[in-house]
């Protein structure tokens, strides 16, 4: 067998089970789950200082910025058995298994970090136990993962009060006449899969298709429009949002929705 790289393999464990706690907590609770974690307020405290020190230790140099990724291996352990009804039970089944290898992993970590070198049986051990995990964690994955765990996905998209995501607000909304000098408010709501962040962009054009650049995308999820007469007798509303990763669900944006309204002149004016 190969020579097993133990500090290697006990990393790969650890940010294994950082990956699956962000995915599967964001699946249960949104984008905000970290406020969600049941761990105190003194270890999320804990981790943040880390994080500040390490980005002052490496100025100049970019570094993780997600918070759980300077937690410690026994604040992992902690995470899944405090989340498992809810959560890990359905990624690792049986809680006495998946509890015994993370005590004896545990131990390891212990021994190397006390300069005790694992005898060739613990080195494999190690090897056999991370498969286990990941292999639990790839069933888990493959059963849930979709697009929505890469790219952001609406939450709400409000036309003023009515939420064109929603089919019925969707249908009243086709229904309902505006008017020559109406503002109309629209606010974009989204979710997202962790660490990503999202730009938005809003315009409002009697054209069938609109086609936003990158100037148009900003941090502000909602504009206010007055109708004019120009808009008479429909216009369409376009929104669209943008993630800061490099790759995307469609040619250079996320999200695309669009819905016309109908404008009617106001006699008052």
């Amino acid at each position: 067998m190969t020579e097993v790289d133990v500090n290697e393999e006990l990393r790969n464990i650890e940010n294994t089970l950082r990956d699956i706690i962000s995915f599967a907590l964001n699946i249960k609770y949104g984008h905000d789950w970290i406020d969600k974690l049941k761990v105190s307020d003194d270890k999320k405290k804990s981790w943040k200082n880390k994080m500040v020190e390490e980005s002052k230790r490496f100025r100049g140099v970019l570094i993780d910025n997600r918070l759980l990724y300077y937690s410690e291996f026994h604040d992992l352990c902690n995470i899944i058995s405090n989340h498992w009804d809810e959560v890990f039970k359905d990624i690792f089944i049986e809680k006495k298994q998946i509890e015994v290898l993370l005590d004896i992993i545990s131990s390891y970590r212990v021994s190397i970090a006390h300069n005790r070198e694992l005898r060739d049986h613990q080195k494999y051990f190690l090897v056999g136990a991370s498969g286990i995990i990941r292999s639990l964690i790839a069933e888990y994955r493959a059963d849930r993962d979709n697009e929505d765990s890469y790219y952001p996905s609406f939450q709400s998209v409000f036309i003023n009060n009515l939420d064109i995501t929603n089919i019925d607000d969707c249908l009243k909304l086709g229904k309902k006449n505006y008017h020559v000098g109406d503002d109309i408010e629209v606010s974009v709501n989204v979710n997202c899969p962790p660490d990503i962040k999202v730009k938005y962009a809003i315009a409002i054009s009697k054209d069938m298709f609109f086609d936003f650049s990158d100037k148009d995308f900003t941090v502000s999820n909602k504009k206010r429009i007055k109708l004019t007469k120009e808009h008479i007798p429909q216009v369409n509303v376009f929104v669209a949002v943008k993630s800061n990763q490099d790759y995307h669900r469609y040619k250079n944006e996320d999200l695309h929705e669009e819905h016309y309204i109908n404008v009617l002149p106001n006699k008052e004016l």
